[in-house]
């Protein structure tokens, strides 16, 4: 057990992008294989859509501002 976490420790240090690849890799494998590939797609867009609403609020920029940039604002579209 020891030189396994000492070998996943180095690669941490030493290769951190191509763990997290592979990280993400086994861990989209994995969902595939639970839900499918377009229940997969979507749930991977869900996440992304939700991810970006975050940023924004994180950014503090008006929710109102952000739906009128989205969709744009009601009032010209009269």
């Amino acid at each position: 057990m020891e030189v396994i976490k000492a070998f996943c420790s180095r690669m941490w240090e030493e290769r951190r992008g191509a763990t997290i690849g592979i990280m993400i890799g086994v861990s989209v494998a994995a969902v595939i294989l639970l839900f499918g590939f377009w229940q997969s797609v979507f749930l991977m867009l869900s996440g992304l859509i939700g991810f970006a609403i975050g940023a924004r609020v994180d950014s503090k920029e008006n929710f109102q501002r952000m739906m009128n940039r989205i969709f744009g604002d009601s009032e010209t579209m009269r």
